[in-house]
């Protein structure tokens, strides 16, 4: 398994960059949404974060993992 990347040589010459944090609305607040309210208070981080693999000297993304927080941990809920 390559983890996304075309070839195992491929895995050797990247590196992990930080973390990206999602934001979005959850449907309940969607739902409660009225006009008079200001849209940005209705944003919220949703629990999981991307960290992307970066070919090394490049901004270029060769792959990524997914984690979603769970009981206070992160897991692993993805990979591309």
């Amino acid at each position: 398994m390559f983890y996304g990347l075309s070839s195992e040589n491929g895995l050797k010459k990247v590196t992990l960059d930080g973390p990206i944090g999602h934001q979005g609305v959850p449907l309940d607040i969607v739902r409660k949404y009225d006009e008079s309210q200001d849209p940005r208070k209705i944003i919220k981080e949703m629990g999981y974060v991307t960290v992307p693999f970066r070919q090394e000297g490049s901004d270029q993304v060769e792959s990524f993992v997914l984690l979603n927080k769970r009981d206070g941990k992160y897991q692993s809920t993805g990979i591309g």
